[in-house]
């Protein structure tokens, strides 16, 4: 936005002017102000007035249509008379394009000195046009009607149709609104996916929605359980599931995967494409696959611990120099705790040199009793008793821990008889 900015203060360069309303008449009008969206609200405000928010794509696109739109002088005279016109890089102000749904550019945005929408216009407009339309839009009326009028024709348009979608949506017809973001998202592309996140979006207000969304994952199973997915059929199952946490449907295909006895080059087939599938799912399975104490299928995630490890401090070190306390403590315990969790695989599958050096590893780092008495429940949960035991022999005996704090180290393996 600030790079925006300069782009419009350089091009306005030769004709200055103030914001405080109207351009007298022996000035040049200005018609796109250098102001962020918050500064364009309080103009509005101040000088009652709606604002026109353009909304484009990348300074290259942005510089493009405000040199355009500052060449037309009858153009910049009706905003200057009109509105309070700023333009915004979509892809700089990603939280404002998500807020007004914008999902085209350009897209001209007309909102009341409140921020409520009155209208847009998608696409792009030559100067006659876009006063035109504007100046009908101003007049008052209803939105969908006029929507309705330019979608005659094209109602099988997806931009047309999400916008319609969204109208339906803000005066509270939830199921017309529904009915069009599915048959949006089925059609794929952009605005599928644009679709899908409203669905989304709808989803955290009304239930139905949810289901739908569930549904759709539901549809698509059949194909993915008998390895006969497209990957782009897996991705959209596996991406619905993962938007709605589906964390149990997900184990289930996971399980309907596994391999067959094969005995023709027909099965062969599916199961290096089911294992393929597998190999996809599981990492997101890896906090089940734990609670469910599924070692194997944890193991086969941990290539190498000690890399992963070093990862993990890595990603701590970040959380540590940004200098907050609450996120430093929370990342500790993160660290701890993933790390134990793999040591926890490890002895399990009985890949003990490996989790050995994992637990080393861990305590070196960070010699602490939590640090102990984690992997000690981590061993334990294992069934490795014997590691369970040496790990709580080691830190009863870690100098680097205060004498009585130690000597409470693993509170459920027994201290050994002097």
């Amino acid at each position: 936005m600030r790079s925006l900015s300069r782009v419009l203060l350089a091009l306005a360069a030769l004709m200055p002017v103030s914001i405080a309303g109207p351009a007298p008449m022996d000035t040049k009008p200005v018609g796109l102000r250098a102001l962020d969206f918050p500064a364009a609200q309080a103009a509005a405000q101040s000088e009652k007035r709606p604002v026109l928010v353009l909304f484009c794509d990348g300074e290259k696109q942005c510089a493009a249509i405000s040199t355009s739109m500052l060449k037309e002088v009858k153009l910049r005279q009706w905003l200057d008379a009109t509105l309070v016109a700023i333009q915004v890089d979509k892809s700089a102000e990603t939280t404002l394009a998500a807020k007004f749904r914008i999902r085209a550019t350009p897209t001209y945005l007309f909102l009341d000195a409140k921020g409520v929408e009155l209208d847009r216009l998608v696409g792009a407009r030559d100067s006659k046009a876009l006063r035109t339309e504007g100046e009908e839009l101003l007049k008052g009326g209803d939105p969908l009607e006029r929507l309705q009028k330019r979608r005659k024709g094209r109602e099988s348009d997806p931009e047309m149709r999400l916008r319609y979608a969204d109208i339906l949506c803000d005066r509270g017809d939830l199921d017309a609104a529904m009915a069009e973001y599915l048959a949006v998202n089925a059609s794929g592309g952009p605005m599928g996916a644009a679709a899908f996140d409203e669905l989304l979006r709808l989803a955290r207000i009304y239930p139905r929605a949810a289901d739908a969304i569930a549904g759709i994952a539901a549809g698509l199973e059949p194909r993915i359980q008998s390895a006969q997915a497209t990957d782009e059929e897996f991705g959209r199952w596996f991406g619905l599931c993962r938007q709605l946490k589906l964390e149990t449907r997900m184990l289930l295909v996971y399980d309907a995967l596994a391999p067959l006895d094969a005995i023709d080059d027909s099965e062969r087939a599916r199961n290096v494409r089911a294992a393929a599938l597998r190999t996809r799912i599981a990492p997101a399975l890896r906090d089940l696959f734990y609670t469910d104490q599924r070692y194997s299928d944890v193991a086969l995630l941990i290539e190498d611990a000690l890399r992963d490890f070093e990862a993990r401090k890595a990603r701590h070190a970040q959380t540590v120099a940004a200098g907050d306390a609450a996120a430093t403590k929370t990342s500790s315990s993160l660290l701890r705790g993933d790390t134990s969790r793999d040591y926890e695989a490890l002895v399990a599958v009985k890949r003990l040199g490996e989790a050995t050096l994992l637990a080393d590893a861990l305590v070196n780092f960070d010699p602490t009793v939590a640090t102990y008495d984690t992997l000690i429940e981590s061993a334990d949960r294992a069934g490795a008793k014997g590691e369970a035991e040496m790990l709580a022999l080691r830190g009863r005996t870690d100098a680097r821990i205060d004498a009585k704090l130690r000597m409470h180290i693993g509170p459920t393996v027994p201290h050994q008889a002097k």
